[in-house]
């Protein structure tokens, strides 16, 4: 095989193989967005991921961010680290989770994180909602 059929080859099964960056980068199914769960504790939470690659979370449902930080994604993957808010002292240090997004819902599965009370918040599946105050992202699919 010549170096072109191989390129032309690893190029067709790319195309034909990216339904993951599809799905969590550009689809219907993609972080972007608000996410809310029910806390027994402090009532309800919402998460909010930005294309900016940044994060909000609202512990009470107030409208006021509580702790924001930075998010990275790689696949199924994702890295938080808490850059500000009331746990950013304790929480200074990535966690890393595999997400599962369907049907409206996020899961995240710990691989590691140091920081207890972000563990705690991840650890439950979060249904996506859609915020009033908030302006509409809007997601572009360039692969459909």
């Amino acid at each position: 095989m010549t170096k072109k059929q191989v390129l032309l080859l690893a190029l067709v099964l790319f195309a034909g193989g990216c339904s993951p960056v599809k799905t969590f980068v550009f689809g219907p199914e993609t972080i972007y967005g608000s996410w809310e769960i029910k806390d027994h504790f402090q009532g309800r939470m919402v998460l909010t991921f930005h294309k900016n690659e940044k994060y909000e979370l609202d512990l009470d449902r107030n409208g006021t961010t509580d702790i924001w930080g930075e998010y990275r994604m790689a696949g199924d993957w994702i890295t938080l680290h808490d850059t500000g808010g009331m746990y950013a002292r304790d929480c200074g240090r990535e966690g890393a989770y595999i997400t599962k997004i369907a049907g409206g819902e996020a899961e995240f599965t710990i691989i590691a994180d140091q920081c207890p009370y972000r563990a705690q918040a991840l650890a439950v599946m979060w249904k996506r909602i859609q915020l009033k105050n908030k302006k509409k992202e809007v997601t572009v699919n360039f692969f459909e």
